[in-house]
């Protein structure tokens, strides 16, 4: 279990961030910086894995895909800890270099922390505090086997599983307000939206005399426009916001996955 000394160490933590002087911006201002950098840091990623699989670099493709973890993760938290810390009155500028410090220091080892202080609940991890030193040490355990059985067992033991069928129908309720064929058909509306905002192709030549070929498209951050009824029910409950950062249901919302688009202002961004 997590002893007390454990808690207050995680709230001393919380703490640090919570009085960190970033929060002292104006909370849209912080979202669509931050919205920028993420957008900015994938571009980046995305070349960087494109020229590893065009010469064939192997470590190349592995740091790509840790360093696109940090940006992902490190924008994600740091935008729940801006709805949730900054306010609507701060500062009008911010500076990018001490954003983009924040995304890559940051997040990650908090996200990690509360990763561990789960298992610890559940009695699979141990914790051992230094006040001197402050350092807190997590074990957990010996060494976990890569076998499925085993990976399917310690997430049996964290993480609720549900029986569900791979054959969804489109009228199977997912949730009290919207079932599969809404979900299906929200993608379906949004998709030729967002492909129209991508309108820059990124090209390149594994050599001089190598044809030019097509990377990818240039990423961008698009502005959502409200769907008919009853398609807004999903883009709602898909959408991050300040009164679900500051609510509970932070601590289910972890990623891009549960919540793609983002409440900045009056506009939901993707």
């Amino acid at each position: 279990m997590v002893g007390a000394d454990v808690r207050q160490v995680e709230a001393e933590i919380d703490s640090c961030i919570r009085k960190m002087p970033i929060w002292n911006v104006k909370r849209d201002v912080l979202l669509q910086h931050l919205m920028t950098i993420w957008r900015d840091g994938l571009e980046v990623v995305h070349l960087r894995y494109a020229h590893a699989a065009m010469f064939q670099l192997e470590e190349g493709l592995q740091n790509s895909l840790a360093i696109e973890y940090l940006i992902s993760t490190g924008a994600y938290q740091s935008i729940k800890w801006a709805m949730e810390y900054a306010r609507d009155d701060g500062l009008e500028e911010v500076s990018d270099n001490a954003l983009i410090d924040l995304v890559m220091t940051v997040p990650a080892p908090y996200v990690l922390l509360v990763d561990a202080l789960k298992l610890g609940s559940h009695d699979r991890a141990e914790f051992s505090v230094d006040h001197g030193s402050k350092i807190l040490t997590i074990y957990e355990g010996g060494n976990v086997s890569g076998h499925d059985s085993a990976i399917v067992r310690r997430d049996h033991i964290t993480v609720p599983f549900h029986k569900q069928s791979p054959l969804v129908e489109d009228s199977d309720q997912l949730t009290t307000r919207w079932t599969a064929g809404e979900y299906r058909r929200y993608w379906r509306w949004l998709r030729p939206i967002v492909e129209r905002a991508q309108t820059e192709t990124i090209m390149a030549q594994a050599g001089p005399l190598a044809p030019m070929q097509e990377i990818m498209k240039r990423s961008v951050v698009v502005e959502i426009p409200s769907p008919a009824s009853p398609l807004e029910r999903v883009q709602e409950d898909l959408t991050l916001t300040t009164a679900k950062a500051c609510s509970s249901l932070k601590w289910k919302i972890d990623s891009w996955h549960d919540c793609p688009f983002i409440q900045i202002g009056d506009s939901r961004t993707l």
